[in-house]
């Protein structure tokens, strides 16, 4: 998430429609505030979920992201600002809300050992990054506690594999994480829900916001002070099958404005 600062009425706006929203108020449209640093946060429910939203004109252009509800949204910016108050020696970005430190990822390329072209298309790029801070491996699965500690330990984790990685962890470790960093998963279909006809549907995004239900003694008081519930930033995948040559593409393109191009982490 990035927000302006409360002179311009971004995060301001948000907390209070916010309030409002819990307090049983519908908010008018003037809470709507755009800004050059503009976000749209989607809320869909199982009927509307498998449209593509994002790629109708009106959106095309737009920063847009898919959030479960309300609640969750309050929750990440919570976490944003306590993690801000806490440790600023190593916010980056303290003005503009929400952060991950660019210095601290781990990649997991080309697992399942099929993907020459990306893993050659990257190979280059993981050297790079190793030589600022990253860990990670190529060519070959990573045990299930592998993929667990990166989770655990960094702030950014970025699959180049097939799907959301479900091959290598169980859906239910990364649900029981205390922390989860946040994540690419640059699969195909790696961010689709399924269907469950008359059941909300079900899928690997949802396993990664519902992490931090387990939350470790030292963040007890944390939790019941700012009532966090999770602590994933945020989650990044495909919402469609996309074939690997465009991913590849895309994934190279997004180094610069992303800041996870070794060149933006060495400054």
């Amino acid at each position: 998430m990035s927000f302006k600062g409360k002179n311009s009425g971004g995060m301001v706006k948000i907390e209070e429609g916010l309030v409002l929203i819990n307090g049983s108020f519908i908010p008018s449209l003037r809470f709507v505030v755009w800004t050059d640093d503009e976000h749209l946060f989607l809320v869909l429910d199982k009927n509307l979920q498998g449209l593509p939203w994002e790629s109708i004109p009106v959106l095309r252009g737009r920063s847009v992201s898919r959030i479960p509800s309300v609640d969750f949204l309050h929750d990440r910016v919570l976490f944003a600002e306590w993690k801000r108050k806490t440790f600023p020696a190593d916010n980056l970005f303290s003005s503009r809300g929400a952060f991950v430190d660019p210095r601290k990822g781990y990649y997991i390329l080309n697992p399942s050992g099929d993907l020459d072209k990306t893993e050659a298309r990257f190979k280059g790029w993981a050297v790079d990054m190793e030589k600022v801070g990253w860990h990670g491996i190529s060519g070959y699965a990573p045990s299930e506690q592998q993929f667990l500690n990166a989770l655990q330990s960094q702030d950014l984790v970025v699959y180049f594999g097939h799907g959301g990685g479900e091959q290598y962890i169980r859906s239910h470790k990364i649900r029981n994480l205390s922390v989860c960093a946040a994540t690419m998963l640059w699969g195909c279909s790696s961010g689709a829900l399924r269907e469950m006809g008359d059941f909300d549907r079900v899928g690997t995004p949802f396993n990664y916001m519902l992490a931090g239900r387990s939350v470790p003694s030292n963040l007890q008081r944390v939790r019941s002070l700012f009532k966090i519930n999770c602590f994933s930033p945020c989650l990044v995948a495909n919402l469609w099958d996309v074939t690997d040559k465009d991913i590849v593409v895309w994934m190279w393109h997004l180094q610069g404005p992303c800041c996870w191009g070794h060149s933006q982490v060495g400054r």
